[in-house]
Formats: C-alpha cells, structure tokens, sequence
C-alpha cells in the first residue's frame, strides 16, 4: 500500500519531475518562441506531408517558401506540442 501512495504523491522537485517524465531538467522551462505562428506552420507542414509524404524538411521548406532551419524545429517541436496542449 505504501507503493501505491508514494507513486500518487507529487514528486519532491524539478528533477524528481524530470526525472519521472523522462525529460532533462532544463526542458521544464522551454517557452515557445512564436507559438501560434508555429502552429500555423504545423498546419501547413502537415498538409504537404499528407499530400507528399515522402519529403523531409528541406523540400517542405521549398514547397512552403520557409527558411528549412524554421521547418525543421517546427517539426522538432511537434512532441511538446501534444505535451502543451494536454495542459
């Protein structure tokens, strides 16, 4: 029973957090830089991938007129996306 009561209560710090998501510890203060923009490039990156799913950053870039560095951290981006919106 002890178990289970340890594993409901809240972790102790930043690092036992961390360490529980599996993420490092400076990743708990990223702040996105352009947030709503990005989540318009999502969408426009997700639209050509569903048409061309065979290009990578570097084409989507071309088909987008986007700079392939702001692409490719978009896509980068795409699992703290879920994370944020889950909160």
């Amino acid at each position: 029973m002890a178990e289970v009561i340890n594993q409901l209560t809240p972790p102790d710090g930043k690092t036992e957090l961390a360490k529980r998501l599996g993420v490092s510890r400076s990743s708990l203060y990223y702040a996105p830089r352009l947030p709503a923009k990005d989540l318009r490039l999502k969408a426009a990156i997700e639209k050509v991938m569903s048409i061309h799913r065979a290009y990578g950053q570097r084409r989507i870039a071309i088909e987008l007129k986007v700079n392939k560095k702001r692409i490719k951290r978009v896509m980068n981006l795409g699992f703290r996306f879920h994370l944020l919106a889950a909160l």
